[in-house]
């Protein structure tokens, strides 16, 4: 999320950053439930602030209601991602029947179906990427948080060419070099340090490791782009105000969340 924040701020952003990472390593290290729950935790945060920036005009609690509960119900009491398709399906069923009772508008029906979609791939993704191994799990919320990082320091310092100007003003070509550049040194460290293994046994070599890293810190940063997309159609700077300096969950995690997919599939 590459912008320009006063210095003020920028202590505040840093003070957060660490809690985060904080939690997240001793999350990780513990595992199980814990984890599970963080993840959980991650997922009822989003789509709450998510039907807040869509639900103009709809009710905010019916929307959280239908985008978080067939997820929970899938993923967090089932424990079984595969039966979140059956789920969402039934879910979408029941808003149908709702409206032909009840008389719900095309708004609701718009609205709710779209919160479904949000919750439910984030959720299908952060309870996969919960059961992974530590090591290539640090990795990827890292690699994700280091192109963020670079993108944002490097946007500042070089400033330059804007990158999408009508979707995020503040963005900058320069900024996004910067933080594919950062993905790329994280990755070479990283793998050097705590080598893991991509779907065969042999260790993920390091030349490949860079170019998959590079690779995913471009679909986050695009990521990024589409949660300030959403948020520039719906006239809302930020999702939340949970976590001071970022902004909300949702502001903080899309990019993982578009990421995550791709980053599941590479280790399949």
């Amino acid at each position: 999320m590459e912008e320009s924040v006063p210095t003020s701020d920028l202590k505040q952003r840093v003070l957060t950053a660490v809690v985060m990472i904080s939690v997240i390593i001793s999350l990780v290290i513990v595992g199980g439930a814990p984890l599970k729950l963080l993840a959980f935790a991650v997922v009822a945060a989003v789509s709450f602030e998510f039907s807040n920036i869509i639900s103009r005009g709809v009710s905010r609690v019916f929307t959280f209601a239908v985008g978080i509960a067939p997820t929970v119900g899938a993923l967090f009491l089932l424990g079984d991602p595969n039966v979140l398709g059956v789920a969402v399906s039934s879910a979408l069923l029941i808003i149908v029947i709702i409206a032909r009772f009840r008389g719900l508008s095309r708004e609701h029906l718009d609205q709710a179906a779209l919160a479904l979609f949000v919750p439910g791939v984030l959720g299908a993704s952060l309870y996969s990427l919960s059961a992974l191994d530590r090591a290539p799990l640090l990795w990827f919320l890292f690699l994700v948080a280091s192109s963020d990082i670079g993108a944002y320091f490097g946007g500042r310092y070089f400033g330059g060419m804007k990158l999408a100007a009508e979707i995020s003003p503040k963005k900058t070509v320069s900024g996004a070099v910067s933080g594919l550049l950062a993905a790329a040194i994280f990755s070479v460290i990283y793998l050097i340090l705590f080598p893991f293994n991509l779907g065969a046994t042999e260790p993920l070599a390091l030349s490949s490791g860079v170019i998959l890293g590079v690779a995913l810190a471009a679909v986050s940063q695009l990521g990024d782009l589409s949660g300030s997309l959403i948020k520039r159609i719906h006239n809302v700077k930020d999702s939340g105000g949970l976590l001071p300096g970022h902004g909300g969950v949702f502001d903080r995690v899309v990019a993982h969340l578009v990421s995550a997919p791709f980053f599941l599939t590479a280790l399949s």
